[in-house]
């Protein structure tokens, strides 16, 4: 008699992950109708109203809720606080979907071609765990603004190492590296769909600070075409494209600091800075630390 034989998948190996067929790849025309219905290409007369301009030093964007958090005030700055309900003063990025991204794209989106010197992106809270030691807007307050929107590379984090040890060190710790490998594997349609024509493939191991929140300098946001940033807002806001075809909140968090132009090997620094930040802008205002 004959035997037949079976083959079953080693229990060490995980199934490969089945890529998005091809229809998840929009066809240009539903594409640019996407993009004119979610990502503008100019501010709004709403956001114009915030006196944020290309001679402003910087702009602060805040994200919020129903409604403007009191401490913007604190500023003297142009403040863009949007909110994720429909408003009577017209910032609101709707729908209510992938935290602060959506924001921030948002914003990058409209202003591109008018973007200040220096933008600072915020949460609405005045302070959370992961900078619960000095909150960002008085970070912000500190820093010599004035002098710094002349300098060009500016990537600053103020989510930093003076008030917690939660830093993104996967190209230096195995077990954040097995992370961010996890990370990538899930990731594998959004990176390919949303980030793979622009960056290419994700980078072996990818460092950086937690919880974007962060000031940039216009050149750096500039690095990527303008494209770019409205594809992802645009598809992030889509809700008629599968989650699974979308890039997470998670990994948007690990790698805003790479879209950006940090390198892949980044490593975190006490003060936030990022690999260009003036190590004269740290000694002021109590900024100083080791990196």
């Amino acid at each position: 008699s004959s035997s037949s034989s079976s083959s079953s998948p080693s229990s060490s190996s995980p199934p490969p992950l089945e890529l998005p067929p091809p229809s998840m790849f929009r066809p240009p025309a539903e594409l640019e109708a996407q993009l004119s219905r979610a990502a503008p290409l100019k501010p709004s007369p709403a956001e114009l109203a915030t006196g944020c301009t290309p001679s402003s030093t910087v702009c602060v964007v805040v994200v919020s809720h129903k409604a403007s958090p009191r401490w913007v005030a604190e500023t003297r700055y142009p403040v863009l606080a949007y909110k994720r309900v429909v408003t009577a003063d017209g910032l609101y990025v709707l729908p209510n979907v992938w935290h602060e991204h959506a924001v921030y794209l948002h914003y990058i989106c409209a202003f591109y071609d008018s973007l200040p010197p220096l933008s600072a992106f915020l949460h609405g809270h005045r302070s959370s765990w992961h900078n619960r030691g000095e909150p960002a807007i008085s970070q912000l307050r500190e820093l010599p603004l004035a002098r710094l929107a002349r300098e060009r590379g500016v990537y600053l984090s103020f989510n930093n190492g003076r008030d917690t040890e939660y830093c993104i060190r996967a190209h230096l710790e195995p077990t954040q590296l097995r992370d961010w490998q996890r990370e990538v594997r899930a990731q594998t349609h959004s990176w390919r769909r949303m980030m793979a024509a622009d960056l290419g493939p994700p980078p072996a191991a990818c460092g950086g600070y937690c919880c974007t929140q962060f000031l940039v300098s216009a050149d750096r946001i500039r690095a990527r075409p303008h494209s770019f940033w409205r594809r992802l807002l645009a598809d992030l806001l889509d809700e008629a494209t599968p989650a699974v075809c979308k890039p997470s909140g998670h990994l948007l968090e690990l790698v805003w600091g790479y879209l950006l132009g940090e390198p892949a090997n980044f490593t975190c620094s006490r003060s936030g800075g990022g690999s260009q930040f003036p190590a004269w802008a740290l000694r002021r205002g109590g900024r100083g630390g080791a990196r």
